[in-house]
């Protein structure tokens, strides 16, 4: 896996993102502490990659059977059942991943999050990965998750 994810990956486990829960927690004044994503409530960790209504529309194009309020670990769960053996645990971290670089273009850049582009940028950086997945893995294209919906 790449670096970039393994890093982030220690931090969103160790819940060491600097969502604004946490820089709540460490007493930073900010104008507001709502998901940047979607305004819904206080930006947590498990908020913004598992409840927020924007990460539910991304979940859906690779887990459809993803619910709101549901565990981490049984989010994992459902992931490692839904996704190709061996390379689930990748898209999820990647998935995350993507989920953070839109909430950080919303906060930073004030881009505009889309799921559209969220999709395209998992799907260009699981492409990268292919080199490295065993060939009993890899889907044929109609298969492929990433390409459902366009």
């Amino acid at each position: 896996m790449i670096q970039r994810y393994q890093i982030f990956c220690w931090f969103l486990i160790q819940d060491r993102l600097n969502t604004t829960s946490l820089l709540l927690r460490k007493s930073f004044h900010l104008p507001s502490y709502q998901c940047a994503l979607c305004n819904e409530q206080i930006e947590t960790t498990l908020h913004l990659f598992l409840d927020c209504s924007f990460a539910l529309e991304c979940w859906h194009l690779i887990t459809p059977n993803k619910k709101r309020n549901t565990s981490f670990i049984q989010e994992i769960m459902l992931a490692l059942n839904e996704l190709p053996n061996g390379v689930a645990m990748n898209i999820v971290i990647m998935s995350c991943w993507h989920i953070w670089m839109q909430r950080n273009g919303s906060i930073f850049q004030q881009i505009e999050p889309s799921v559209e582009s969220w999709r395209l940028l998992l799907k260009k950086d699981l492409n990268l990965l292919t080199h490295k997945i065993k060939a009993r893995y890899v889907l044929p294209p109609s298969e492929n998750t990433c390409h459902q919906n366009g």
